[in-house]
């Protein structure tokens, strides 16, 4: 899905990333820096499954990358 994404989304200059499951730890810190960069805010899309685990994944994702900004982006959206 990836590459369909890309397709749609990288023309209008979106990044799209798959973690293939629970996203690592520099991909959500990475998330976080860019947040610092572009001062116009930050958006994180997740396409997943809607089952216990897709919603462990999407709130995991959320507070790991805004722990990460508070530290090292504190200004970022």
């Amino acid at each position: 899905m990836v590459n369909q994404l890309v397709t749609v989304a990288g023309p209008c200059g979106v990044l799209v990333c798959s973690g293939s499951g629970f996203n690592g730890l520099p991909a959500k810190q990475g998330a976080a820096l860019r947040a610092g960069i572009d001062r116009g805010g930050l958006r994180i899309f997740v396409i997943s499954a809607w089952d216990q685990s897709g919603v462990h994944l999407f709130l995991a994702l959320a507070q790991d990358v805004a722990a990460f900004a508070a530290v090292e982006a504190p200004a970022a959206e």
